[in-house]
């Protein structure tokens, strides 16, 4: 593990969160995804944190309740985790649904750089829902279904927007296929402090690749 360096000798990073409760943390007793990624940034930057994320939120609301909030934080990085609430609704996955997630995220994003243009931004896109306890295990496969049709159409806005994708479903689901029981909390539902750790892994790779480009 690197040594951290001497406080004087990092440079200040604001790390903005904003999403829904894989972003906020819900089912943590110690660490939300947020904590992780700012303990994460730690050793090179004296990190503050913002942490917008409500529960239950899907684009279209963090743009009209969290997005007017963000530019008097003044981020130097946004850290987006949503997607979970667009894999459960609405019931119907349809065009429309397709469309109205491709307009919000990119909007979302265009909002965030209205006054930094060259705002890094990072979304996770949807955790892998097909993996959760509490979902039946004959829904899952359409479940699962959901979640990369969400997921392709916020890949697809971050390349277009030039924000980086996080593939956190891909690189997590067999793990967390494998040790459910010991990754959620106890709703069966969010995952617990083992869970947001096993989600931080890839979400603080791609951040600090994020970081390093900007700085070449």
């Amino acid at each position: 593990m690197p040594n951290p360096k001497r406080r004087a000798d990092r440079r200040p990073l604001r790390l903005l969160v904003i999403g829904d409760s894989t972003a906020e943390g819900v089912g943590a007793e110690s660490g939300s995804v947020a904590e992780l990624v700012a303990a994460c940034l730690s050793t090179d930057f004296v990190v503050t944190t913002s942490n917008l994320a409500r529960r239950g939120a899907r684009t279209g609301d963090v743009v009209r309740q969290q997005l007017p909030k963000a530019a008097r934080f003044k981020p130097s990085l946004v850290l987006i985790g949503l997607g979970a609430n667009e894999v459960i609704r609405p019931r119907l996955w349809t065009k429309y649904a397709e469309r109205r997630l491709y307009r919000e995220t990119a909007e979302l994003i265009r909002g965030l750089r209205e006054h930094q243009p060259d705002l890094p931004i990072v979304h996770t896109g949807s955790p892998p829902m097909d993996t959760i306890p509490r979902i039946p295990k004959p829904l899952r496969r359409a479940v699962y279904r959901r979640v990369q049709y969400v997921n392709d159409v916020i890949r697809k806005t971050c390349r277009e927007e030039n924000a980086v994708y996080v593939e956190l479903a891909n690189e997590t689901r067999e793990a967390f296929a494998r040790g459910s029981r010991e990754l959620f909390s106890a709703d069966r539902f969010h995952v617990n402090d083992a869970g947001y750790r096993l989600s931080a892994e890839p979400i603080c790779r791609a951040v600090k690749a994020r970081i390093r480009s900007a700085r070449s």
